[in-house]
């Protein structure tokens, strides 16, 4: 019967070697090793992959944080992107469970936040007076 054996999991690491020539008197064939190729938390790819993610987020600003705007909120954020809203009615604490990172009561404060895309979630009765009062001169050019 045989002996037990140890834990049949082990962590394997590549090992990259590199044959170099050392000062001696007496010649060797001596191999050293350069570098390892182990799984590392300062994996490069990952972080170019996190540089290329961050140079695509972007800040959506919804305008009208009802029903409408709370599910695309709840789904922009999930993709990545950040969002800021405001609305007429207090949604503070709904907007801060959701994951977004500003909301605002004020339209002139959330225009001066500068978001990369405006979306408007309201109803279609009050699509002009919500407009009519967003102050979009102050909202960036390439809003």
């Amino acid at each position: 019967h045989e002996p037990a054996r140890a834990s049949r999991t082990r962590t394997r690491t590549r090992t990259r070697t590199v044959r170099t020539p050392l000062v001696s008197s007496r010649p060797t064939n001596s191999l050293k090793t350069r570098a390892m190729d182990a799984a590392q938390p300062f994996d490069f790819e990952a972080q170019e992959a996190e540089r290329r993610n961050a140079a695509r987020r972007m800040r959506v600003g919804i305008v009208g944080f009802g029903t409408f705007g709370q599910f695309l909120a709840r789904r922009i954020v999930q993709q990545g992107h950040e969002v800021i809203a405001t609305s007429r009615g207090d949604y503070a604490d709904k907007a801060a469970e959701i994951g977004v990172s500003a909301y605002y009561r004020d339209a002139d404060d959330f225009a001066e936040a500068h978001p990369d895309v405006v979306v408007l979630c309201t109803s279609i009765l009050s699509t002009e007076s919500v407009l009519a009062a967003l102050p979009l001169q102050r909202l960036r050019r390439s809003t």
